[in-house]
Parts: structure tokens; C-alpha cells; sequence
């Protein structure tokens, strides 16, 4: 994951999200990390992150859920997931808001491959925050939620849910 910087930058991403895994002790809490990370140790996450070495090989790769919210922490800034499965936000946990770009992370299907991008303008779509940001968020942290506001309107703009459709299979009867 070197969020779109030469490949060789990769390692520095990686740095960061070490440093901050080490500095906040919500990565330490084994309840958190049964509920994000299922249930993997703190010091095998750690180990994961901490491999530098290219290539790298799949077993040290960055995970997602897992690694998200620790890599929203570490920039200060919101990481956007977008995947066929799964369309959230992560929100820094232990961090107040900034102004800093969020992070985009586009992961491709089949590739086992995320591609990071970036919208033009101040207000982007942004999905539903993470839930669990909600239970495991800090107090300082708490303000991201109205800051992010104006981009979940913008979400709701542009990707509208359309409404399911219900159909009556007791009667194959017509009613015109």
C-alpha cells in the first residue's frame, strides 16, 4: 500500500501505522481487537506492519477492516473503503478533525489490489461511517462526525439507495 506514491514508499506507510498502533493504547485492547481484527494479537498485527522487506508477500500485506481505522489514525484523516462488499468510512479514532484529504482506497475486485484516488473540490462523497468508530472512538475524536456531515450529503446524493421491491408469492393469482 504505498496510497499512491512510488511502490518503494510503501514502507513508510507502513512506519506510520507502526508508530501510531505503538502510541495508542484502543490497539492494545483486546476487546477492540476481537471485534476489528478478529481477534488476531496486538503483537502479530504489529510483526505484520512492521515487515518492510520487497516484495511483499501476502502474508504480510495490509489487511482491510483490520488495518483501516489504524490507518485513518495515523494520517489524521478519513480512509474512504469502496469494494463490491463493503462502502465506509474510517474515521481516526484517538485524533480530532483535521483539514486533510481523506484517503480513497478502491479495492479491486479479482486483483487482490486497492487503487487510491482523489476527488476535485472540498466536499466529496463520502459512505456511512464504520460503526464500529461509534463504539471506539476517543472523546477528542468526536467532532468528526458533524465535520464529515456536508460528505455523507453528498454520498447520499450522488449514490442514492434505491428501494427494494416487495412481491406477494402467496397468491400467484392477478388482482387488476
Amino acid at each position: 500500500m504505498s496510497m499512491n506514491r512510488e511502490q518503494s514508499k510503501y514502507a513508510n506507510v507502513r512506519r506510520r501505522m507502526v508508530e501510531e498502533m505503538e502510541r495508542q493504547e484502543i490497539y492494545k485492547n483486546t476487546k477492540y481487537l476481537a471485534v476489528v481484527a478478529d481477534e488476531v494479537p496486538y503483537n502479530q498485527i504489529l510483526a505484520n506492519l512492521a515487515y518492510t522487506a520487497s516484495p511483499c508477500h501476502m502474508k504480510h500485506w495490509i489487511v482491510f477492516p483490520w488495518h483501516v481505522a489504524l490507518m485513518a489514525n495515523a494520517f489524521q484523516r478519513p480512509v474512504i473503503h469502496v469494494s463490491n462488499h463493503i462502502m465506509t468510512t474510517h474515521l481516526p479514532l484517538s485524533h480530532g478533525p483535521t483539514n486533510k484529504a481523506p484517503i480513497f482506497l478502491v479495492y479491486l475486485e479479482g486483483r487482490y489490489h486497492y487503487n487510491p484516488f482523489q476527488f476535485s473540490g472540498s466536499v466529496y462523497p463520502a459512505p456511512p461511517i464504520s460503526q464500529s468508530w461509534f463504539k471506539w472512538r476517543s472523546n477528542v475524536a468526536r467532532d468528526w462526525e458533524a465535520v464529515i456531515q456536508l460528505n455523507q450529503e453528498e454520498w447520499d446524493q450522488r449514490f442514492p439507495v434505491i428501494p427494494g421491491i416487495t412481491l406477494n408469492l402467496e397468491d400467484g393469482s392477478s388482482k387488476d
